[in-house]
């Protein structure tokens, strides 16, 4: 059984100019279905407003679809009650590509990671203390660290708290939407190998959004990439809210190509 089942989501928002004018449907989703194995990541690659993050939003709970079912570890997300919703979310987490204002700024590091903590876990103050200090040291920071505020770290690194934030339940599956976009090229790899690291150390899988596919095809020799290819990996490519599943040849000719190679696929309408 697959740990998330996607099953024929369909989505669209209404937009209404005026009083006078009819209400206009925009369709966003349309009978996506996709599905993710325990300890495997699914690039799912598009184009900005391709509905990549409304699908996220969907996996999330975030927002429920006109049509479709999801399915994560065996229950139908959209028909539990909320007690069930809300222990369901212990094991699917997310990381937000803006680091910044995922975090209120008035809280310290500690303060942040401890959110999910003190929210589920009923730990003593010398136990929470020392379950962030390890979530900071799996995440490359240090204990140095915890009582800084958001000002003071560098958008890598506050990306990083993020990450150790959701660690922090010790979930099943994060979802990484756009989770390294707005990081310059160096701290990307250097992010994604500590995301492949914490895969393979909690056993995590990851839906991995992404509108980059020059990111995508120079990040090929990382250690994350290389070891998908290996059969782990699947891309998802998004086109106006329809799913194209790539073998695994055709991901290996599309992201072998050097990034200026890609300028036309990248201009081209999907």
């Amino acid at each position: 059984m697959s740990l998330l089942e996607v099953k024929d989501i369909t989505h669209s928002y209404g937009a209404s100019f005026s009083f006078w004018r009819k209400k206009e449907v925009k369709p966003v989703l349309s009978g996506v279905s996709l599905s993710i194995e325990e300890g495997t990541c699914l690039g799912l690659l598009g184009s900005s407003g391709a509905g990549k993050s409304t699908l996220g939003k969907v996996i999330l709970g975030l927002e429920k679809p006109q049509k479709g079912q999801v399915i994560f570890q065996g229950q139908d997300l959209y028909a539990m009650d909320a007690r069930s919703r809300q222990q369901m979310r212990r094991n699917l987490q997310v990381v937000f590509q803006d680091s910044y204002s995922s975090v209120n700024p008035r809280l310290t590091a500690e303060k942040i990671i401890a959110e999910p903590l003190e929210n589920y876990e009923k730990l003593s103050s010398t136990e929470q203390k020392r379950a962030i200090a390890n979530l900071l040291e799996q995440v490359g920071l240090s204990n140095g660290d915890m009582k800084k505020y958001p000002r003071e770290f560098s958008g890598g690194q506050l990306q990083r708290i993020n990450i150790a934030r959701a660690l922090a339940l010790k979930p099943k599956m994060i979802v990484l939407d756009e989770s390294v976009s707005s990081l310059d090229m160096v701290t990307q790899t250097t992010i994604l190998n500590l995301l492949q690291d914490l895969k393979t150390m909690h056993g995590l899988s990851y839906l991995f959004i992404t509108h980059d596919i020059r990111a995508t095809a120079l990040y090929r020799p990382c250690q994350l990439y290389d070891q998908f290819w290996c059969g782990f990996f699947f891309l998802y490519i998004f086109t106006n809210g329809v799913g194209i599943v790539f073998d695994t040849g055709a991901i290996w000719e599309l992201l072998s190509l050097h990034p200026s190679q890609l300028t036309g696929i990248m201009s081209f309408p999907w």
